[in-house]
């Protein structure tokens, strides 16, 4: 029996608002009857004529059938002051959506989240997907092949899977995963690999071991991206397929992340992270133009964003002016602080980084045993023999 899938979610801030907008047509072009939420982390900065000028998108939505709101995510925290001061825009709509999923959760059967940079082109295969409660795609679906461009290590420091999707359906132990995620952003939701931390995603290698009915989706066409066509060797034929240790599959969705826009067309490469790869010393070329299939997927990609582009232009950028992020160092010890108990009083973000961080390290400090500062101090000398080694590692096979 097929599943039904009734509600999809993505996560923003406004200027990606003509992404998320594809992505929801997309979704409704394959799932009429599903409505789309879209969780704007800026909302609570919006101007009164730009709230009206998104009712406006949904009411158009509305009269061709199709079921489009926003949500504040940040109304779903205590201390969004504090919220927002630890984590950079990324971070901030990665870190939400535990809680937005839990939230949907209570009016759905089934709550499915993209990234807004990824395009839905035919159903889940979901024919024979019962019984599970967490979905969720790795980022290779086979060990990195000889001569590949990406090695499988990669993953190790970003997460198992690729939280670009995930779907979860109503249960005792989907609940409990989500409160502890969220709980686990609101602290731990930097870009910091370094640290073992990554958004959202990396502590999700934890599922299958906090939640019985884990289903890892290994469609070849799902979460078709960079890095798994430069890994476990993904390829997009003509059509609309993908193909995969010699068998043609549907391209269920593609996640256009990081894409890289050269001054000249035909030295644009298929990701950001791969611009300064010298194609000179490797037979694998990370040219679009290589792949002729991808560059018309990417054509009608930029086409489906672009047609949007004017309308939310005319709905303007964020007001305010626009706050420089603290150091990673400050954030994260002000979370650990937080964690731990600390009642911050005021809003950090009128004080000095200095000041926070030192706020932050002496309430650490009085709660710490001498074994725990020896074993930080050894912890942080590890880290820092390990961070260019580390930094050397991730594009070498």
């Amino acid at each position: 029996m097929t599943m039904h899938r009734d509600c999809f979610f993505t996560s923003i801030a406004l200027n990606y608002l003509p992404k998320a907008l594809a992505l929801a047509s997309s979704v409704f072009n394959v799932y009429p009857q599903s409505r789309f939420v879209v969780s704007l982390i800026d909302h609570q900065r919006l101007s009164t004529a730009q709230c009206e000028a998104l009712e406006r998108l949904v009411t158009e939505f509305r009269t061709q059938g199709r079921e489009l709101s926003f949500v504040d995510p940040l109304s779903l925290y205590e201390r969004p002051d504090l919220f927002t001061y630890k984590f950079n825009v990324v971070e901030a709509c990665t870190s939400v959506k535990p809680a937005i999923a839990a939230a949907l959760l209570d009016a759905a059967e089934t709550v499915t989240y993209l990234d807004p940079d990824t395009i839905l082109y035919s159903r889940f295969p979901d024919d024979t997907a019962d019984g599970w409660e967490f979905q969720v795609t790795p980022h290779a679906i086979a060990p990195a092949q000889a001569g590949s461009l990406i090695s499988e290590r990669l993953f190790m420091f970003y997460g198992v899977f690729n939280l670009g999707y995930f779907a979860v359906r109503k249960s005792t132990q989907t609940l409990a995963f989500l409160r502890w995620w969220k709980d686990f952003c609101i602290d731990y939701g930097a870009d910091a690999p370094q640290a073992g931390l990554f958004v959202d995603q990396k502590p999700v290698d934890l599922l299958p071991c906090f939640v019985d009915q884990v289903n890892v989706l290994r469609h070849p066409g799902c979460n078709v991206a960079w890095w798994n066509i430069f890994c476990d060797r993904r390829a997009i034929e003509v059509g609309a397929h993908v193909s995969f240790q010699g068998q043609a599959w549907p391209l269920v969705f593609y996640h256009f992340s990081n894409l890289h826009h050269a001054a000249d067309p035909a030295l644009r490469k298929i990701a950001n992270p791969l611009s300064l790869h010298d194609d000179r010393r490797s037979e694998v070329s990370v040219l679009l133009a290589s792949y002729p299939a991808l560059a018309a997927l990417f054509e009608d990609y930029e086409r489906r964003t672009e047609v949007l582009a004017p309308r939310c232009r005319e709905i303007g950028p964020v007001g305010g002016p626009s706050r420089q992020m603290p150091p990673v160092s400050v954030r994260l010890l002000l979370a650990e602080a937080l964690r731990r108990g600390m009642q911050y009083p005021g809003d950090p973000a009128l004080e000095s980084p200095r000041a926070v961080g030192w706020c932050s390290w002496r309430y650490i400090l009085r709660r710490s045993s001498k074994r725990d500062l020896k074993t930080a101090l050894f912890s942080l000398m590890s880290m820092l023999r390990l961070t260019l080694a580390a930094s050397l590692l991730r594009f070498t096979h």
